[in-house]
């Protein structure tokens, strides 16, 4: 039958090519693998954040580095004079305010409170407003303070949050990034991300290789890289679909094909590919006596003969259904084990594909063995035009 023997060229090239999937399978494991044991891929993802965290409040951070600033000069301008000093200024500008006051009085105007305006910082300092300061440290996710103190490490309090929530883990990286709280936050950034460059410039073994992290390519005159963590990350998404499509192709081709064996019940016209591996007896190829009368009580149903053939076809199932398995699970294991190993960094996205892809692989293999299984004990006979199985 044409339609049996076609289908079982498609089993065959699928079987051949299974081989691209099997190597892309492992590639990703040992990539994973690589990865996962890769402490620079670690600092890199923690220094992303960093970054990401000081890009995202910047505006505050600056505001919240002048604050600082300021009240710092307030405080160090209060500790140079001496009490006489203060006692003169505030004696000379209860004189000033008391004059104007004369004047006020003149005109008609209400008197200025000389105690209040006594308390008033002066206008340098006017950004140091306990309403203001503490407008900022909403803004940065900190307390609210009472008094003008608020701005005393309102940047330094937020930076270390930074340097804590996303350095947490790797000593040597939160003491360094700690002991650069005083550099302007700019300097801080571009030593960040040179580290990052740094980190992209190692390499990590793939397949007990040492592979560059930043794989170069070029179309025509552009010259580009590729990051094998981008490759890892494309690779969490398109390799399950893949398996998906791959596994599904093969399994229903296969099903077809065993369709098609129960259907016309020839061996002799399917495809003789590595899955086609029957217990078939045909009557012209028989030389002894023995063998044709044990053929001819097959035909008839003796169950004593059919028993003692019936094992051969149970081996033939069993190597089989060893090929599909070892076949599927090299395929499959290799990635699974390997999305295993970075589960943790996995988003939703990603373990929603994984999880549903790895069901529908995991239904697909238990259709292709249930096939397989449906032919499990089956003696097939042919004798001239005749075929038949039991």
């Amino acid at each position: 039958m044409e339609h049996l023997s076609e289908v079982g060229k498609r089993v065959e090239r699928l079987l051949y090519s299974s081989v691209l999937i099997i190597l892309a399978s492992f590639f990703f494991y040992f990539l994973s693998s690589a990865i996962t044991l890769d402490n620079n891929g670690l600092k890199k993802t923690m220094l992303t954040g960093f970054i990401e965290g000081i890009n995202e409040s910047r505006e505050s951070l600056d505001v919240a580095k002048v604050l600082q600033g300021k009240y710092k000069q307030y405080v160090d301008d209060n500790k140079k004079k001496t009490d006489a000093q203060k006692k003169e200024e505030e004696d000379k500008k209860r004189l000033e305010i008391k004059n104007i006051n004369k004047s006020r009085v003149k005109l008609g105007l209400p008197e200025i409170n000389i105690e209040k305006k006594l308390e008033e910082k002066p206008s340098s300092y006017d950004d140091l407003d306990v309403k203001n300061i503490n407008l900022i440290r909403s803004k940065l996710g900190l307390k609210n303070s009472l008094s003008i103190e608020g701005a005393k490490d309102v940047y330094n309090e937020f930076y270390y949050s930074l340097v804590y929530k996303n350095l947490y883990g790797d000593k040597d990286l939160i003491n360094t990034y700690l002991s650069k709280v005083d550099l302007p936050i700019n300097e801080v950034l571009i030593d960040a991300k040179n580290s990052i460059k740094i980190f992209d410039s190692g390499s990590v073994k793939v397949f007990d290789v040492d592979t560059p992290i930043q794989i170069p390519f070029s179309l025509g005159d552009m010259k580009s890289k590729v990051s094998l963590y981008n490759i890892e990350s494309a690779g969490i998404i398109f390799m399950p679909v893949l398996l998906v499509i791959w596994i599904g192709s093969l399994s229903m081709t296969r099903i077809r094909e065993v369709y098609y064996i129960k259907k016309v019940k020839n061996i002799a016209k399917s495809y003789p590919h590595i899955l086609n591996i029957y217990y078939f007896i045909d009557r012209d190829m028989l030389e002894s006596q023995k063998e044709i009368d044990d053929f001819n009580r097959m035909r008839i149903g003796d169950p004593a003969t059919i028993k003692q053939n019936r094992s051969i076809s149970v081996i033939c199932f069993l190597f089989r259904a060893g090929v599909i398995l070892t076949l599927l699970l090299l395929m499959t294991a290799p990635f699974y084990l390997g999305a295993l190993r970075i589960f943790n960094s996995l988003n939703i996205f990603n373990l929603m594909i994984l999880f549903v892809c790895g069901f529908i692989n995991i239904i697909q293999s238990m259709s292709l063995l249930a096939a397989e299984f449906s032919i499990f004990r089956k003696i097939f006979f042919t004798e001239g035009q005749a075929n038949e199985y039991i």
